[in-house]
């Protein structure tokens, strides 16, 4: 795993899904046993600031991820023979290598097989989403 970022609520994971103890004590540590428990969900459970890419059986499963907002930087470079690259910094992709490089979205996740997956659908992030209660506060504010 390469990680980039700070993982708000790494303590409470371990706690809530009975994580075995880290080793390092790194807040991106409980991302590792975090994968092996739940896979590519893992992502809906995770609260803070990150990009980070995960590889499994000598690198042929992938999953990289992205913190929901984009706060933490990544990009994805496709190369000339398939090969696929992941950096925080455009700089480290050579771009003669590199038939196209983009920036990793906001809020996804990516594996060879899904491609990128939306894993940030909070309810109110939906154009059909009518908020329901006492608005009157609100207009206050306005």
């Amino acid at each position: 795993m390469v990680a980039n970022g700070e993982i708000y609520n790494h303590k409470e994971l371990i706690e809530k899904f009975d994580l075995p103890a880290m080793k390092t004590g790194s807040d991106s540590e409980p991302l590792i046993q975090l994968y092996q428990k739940l896979g590519n969900d893992m992502c809906k459970e995770i609260n803070g600031i990150f990009g980070f890419v995960l590889t499994k059986n000598d690198g042929k499963e992938v999953l990289a991820a992205r913190d929901h907002c984009g706060i933490k930087p990544l990009y994805i470079g496709y190369g000339q023979n398939g090969e696929i690259w992941f950096t925080s910094e455009l700089k480290c992709i050579v771009d003669q290598d590199c038939k196209s490089i983009e920036e990793f979205p906001a809020g996804y996740y990516w594996t060879p097989e899904t491609g990128f997956v939306k894993w940030y659908t909070p309810e109110w992030d939906d154009d059909s989403y009518v908020p329901t209660g006492d608005c009157s506060k609100i207009r206050e504010v306005l």
